[in-house]
């Protein structure tokens, strides 16, 4: 009814492509990186003066080597860098001027073209349709948002979802009462697939068991925007009795990668994304290993993000190819950057780490941990019955004994979650200066090897 043939002939081509032989996969990646790369430096000014400044040119770009020659685009630079990074074609082109949501206190502005757009959307739908085999116009609630994206939804946007059977719910408060609304409207609307915040499907997941609700016919949920972790996964698939599907994106990138209907890994959206995993010296890291998460966003031209680090962290993964997918993959996003905290001796402790100690305890329904100085965490929790001291000495112990250090353990117990400015909650929150965070992966990926789940 849209008229938008764009995103079908995308969307057709998606369906197509995810089933070549890896090779061909490849092939199109890379020749869509020449293209970009070629076009960002005659009409990027950032990117004419970096790769001048580097001796880089464009037709010297053949390989994967060729491109970590180009330095890493980091938030910092995106931010100081400003409209430099907008191509000079970009006006004959509609603009959405957008931002990330800042969770990581260093917000950054963006654009983004109706290409990017429509490309984003067709990839949207591949990824549905993976969960469960969702197919559009079947009933879809997203669970999402700060007030700020309700508020910014058009006459069109409500129309579109009364057409196509979907449901936005926001997630903006997740107290007992506005949790107990959203399980009854999905009950209502019996959703064939739900999409939202982890965090917010984990603990309506939680309610639905508590109170033995189950929602006929749902087929699948795709939790995304914040890491997922064992003890959320294994809820939502308990209580909701039906396959769960993590997804990776962020703002600036739109999808990076989705997990297969194989479950076996994350398979990256080599049409639209170009992803590197890189360690501490900047070399690619080996299948199992981890590093940082650096994107090369391939279809938008008019703010091209070239080598852009996330910031997150993952690992590749070496998964076949199967019948219906040949994509590339890596892991599930086990945190951010800043959301590793540190020993004074230069070790790293991974989020997951705290999963692990938290999830023995089934009274503590969500926790967060803190770090404002090497050696001291504050542990929040919300608990629906009241944890004893002789709880927070064992979770205090855990923590010690696996981390390998002595910290000072404090607990905060706080009667609900804390409110949220953009519907996301990080688990784990460092707010040591950079320099004392970005201290290499050698502690995360030892602990990965001892407990890879």
């Amino acid at each position: 009814m849209r008229g938008d043939s764009d995103v079908r002939r995308r969307l057709a081509l998606l369906e197509h492509s995810q089933r070549w032989e890896p090779t061909r996969v490849r092939a199109f990646q890379f020749r869509k990186l020449q293209a970009l790369v070629a076009h960002s430096y005659e009409n990027v000014p950032y990117y004419r003066a970096l790769m001048d400044r580097h001796g880089l040119r464009p037709e010297r770009i053949r390989d994967a080597e060729d491109y970590r020659r180009l330095p890493v685009l980091s938030r910092a630079a995106l931010r100081s860098a400003g409209r430099t990074l907008i191509s000079s074609t970009a006006a004959s082109s509609p603009l959405q001027r957008r931002q990330s949501s800042g969770s990581t206190g260093e917000r950054v502005e963006f654009w983004q073209d109706r290409d990017f757009d429509r490309w984003c959307r067709a990839h949207q739908l591949r990824t549905y349709a993976w969960c469960g085999n969702w197919r559009l116009g079947e009933p879809f609630a997203l669970v999402w948002g700060a007030p700020t994206y309700f508020e910014t939804r058009s006459r069109r946007d409500r129309l579109d979802n009364a057409l196509t059977n979907r449901i936005e719910l926001n997630a903006f408060r997740l107290d007992d009462e506005s949790l107990h609304r959203l399980l009854e409207r999905l009950v209502r609307h019996r959703p064939t697939l739900i999409s939202g915040y982890a965090t917010a499907l984990y603990l309506l997941a939680r309610l639905a068991r508590a109170q033995g609700v189950r929602l006929p016919g749902l087929r699948a949920v795709q939790p995304n925007a914040e890491p997922l972790n064992a003890v959320m996964r294994a809820e939502m698939e308990e209580a909701f009795g039906c396959e769960v599907f993590d997804k990776y994106g962020s703002r600036e990138t739109n999808i990076i990668a989705h997990e297969g209907r194989d479950h076996a890994g994350l398979r990256i959206q080599a049409e639209h994304s170009y992803v590197e995993i890189l360690d501490d010296t900047g070399q690619p890291c080996p299948s199992g290993t981890a590093g940082r998460v650096v994107v090369t966003t391939l279809n938008n031209r008019a703010m091209p993000l070239l080598r852009y680090d996330t910031g997150d962290l993952a690992t590749p993964l070496a998964t076949p190819a199967t019948a219906d997918c040949a994509l590339p993959s890596m892991s599930q996003v086990i945190g951010r950057s800043q959301d590793l905290l540190c020993t004074p001796e230069g070790g790293l402790v991974h989020p997951q780490l705290f999963s692990n100690v938290l999830r023995q305890f089934p009274d503590v329904d969500w926790f967060q941990v803190v770090q404002h100085r090497e050696d001291a965490l504050l542990v929040r929790i919300v608990a629906h019955r009241a944890v004893d001291d002789s709880v927070t000495m064992q979770v205090a112990g855990l923590i010690r004994e696996l981390a390998g250090f002595p910290f000072q353990v404090t607990f905060e117990r706080l009667t609900q979650m804390p409110s949220s400015t953009t519907g996301k909650f990080r688990l784990c929150i460092c707010d040591l200066p950079v320099n004392r965070q970005d201290r290499g992966f050698g502690a995360l990926n030892a602990l990965r090897q001892t407990d890879p789940g």
